[in-house]
């Protein structure tokens, strides 16, 4: 799931993890399937081309599925008050103010939407804000803030009037696939009589703030060269492991797995090596 589907679903780390686990089952009973009937359909491409899906459900749902459960965890851990900074809670009139602020703020040009997602509805209760060391759970939207996350934040300011309540703005990035990374931000308010905890916030985040690029873009020939070397291990793993599928009809477990890691771990690699060189030609 890219960056685009990322913010626009409500961020609840418990229900995606029986939806990625579904989908990596999924993938990981096709490419069993595919593999097969390698035998007794010979070189029949539609087998192959369901085992590339196979192999694509089943990459995109482990990963998720892991990134889903370290948020779970990282949710309980905040509720809990484990590595809490600070927090404070929003009424519904507060809440009101902000969301109004809020619309406004997405829509003014050069400004980015808010990835915080919440109820259009007015809450019957206060909203409860907590900021932890690497986190932030507003409500019950639960955000990553990491310089190498996903997303990863790469600035931060304080928005004072005309925000009403003043607001605390992460400006954060999503990698996309498609076209250079999806930028948005994870703004939400802070209180007046909650303003020296914002400040701690922001001061304990500000000197966080990268100064430049990562690697990958400012060194996109050496990422591309090494992520091309990883495709191409994983396509002598893959080539080898159907060969020897085919030669000892399906008596050794050693092929089926080189198939699987050669595929997926080169498939990822090469995906890599694509994303840098558009993000590198797009930078020019």
């Amino acid at each position: 799931m890219d960056g685009d589907e990322q913010g626009a679903a409500m961020r609840n780390p418990a229900r995606k993890i029986f939806f990625y686990l579904a989908m990596l089952l999924a993938g990981a009973a096709l490419c069993a399937l595919s593999i097969s009937m390698v035998g007794p359909a010979g070189d029949d491409w539609r087998w192959g081309l369901a085992g590339a899906i196979g192999g694509t459900l089943f990459l995109i749902g482990l990963v998720q599925m892991l990134f889903a459960m370290l948020h779970s965890r990282g949710e309980a851990k905040l509720r809990a008050g484990e590595n809490v900074l600070e927090r404070w809670s929003v009424t519904p009139d507060e809440w009101e103010q902000f969301r109004v602020f809020d619309r406004i703020r997405a829509a003014t040009p050069g400004t980015f939407a808010n990835d915080l997602t919440y109820d259009e509805h007015r809450p019957s209760l206060p909203v409860e804000i907590i900021v932890g060391r690497t986190s932030a759970l507003i409500g019950d939207s639960y955000h990553v803030l990491r310089r190498g996350g996903i997303p990863g934040m790469y600035a931060l300011y304080w928005l004072p009037a005309p925000a009403e309540p003043e607001c605390l703005e992460f400006h954060i990035s999503y990698p996309r696939h498609r076209s250079m990374p999806l930028r948005m931000t994870l703004r939400f308010p802070v209180p007046a009589r909650y303003r020296a905890e914002g400040v701690r916030v922001y001061e304990q985040f500000i000197p966080l703030m990268p100064s430049g690029e990562g690697i990958a873009i400012r060194k996109p020939g050496l990422t591309i060269a090494v992520a091309l070397g990883f495709a191409s291990v994983g396509a002598i793993a893959f080539a080898w492991g159907m060969w020897r599928i085919k030669t000892s009809n399906l008596q050794e477990v050693a092929p089926i797995i080189a198939v699987i890691i050669g595929g997926i771990g080169g498939a990822g690699a090469l995906f890599i090596a694509l994303l840098t060189a558009i993000l590198a030609r797009r930078r020019r």
